[in-house]
């Protein structure tokens, strides 16, 4: 069982793996989107869904 600062540290962690997985990405040279472009990207989509 997990108290909740195992918990917290447990997700934590998650969240750093993740974000060297996407920063290691990036200088690969992997292009993603910026918040403003995906905002108007999701915008389109509920426009026209």
């Amino acid at each position: 069982m997990l108290t909740t600062t195992s918990f917290d540290e447990k997700k934590m962690l998650e969240l750093c793996e993740k974000l060297i997985a996407v920063e290691e990405e990036r200088l690969a040279g992997k292009r993603g989107v910026s918040v403003d472009e995906l905002d108007r990207y999701l915008d389109t989509v509920i426009e026209d869904g």
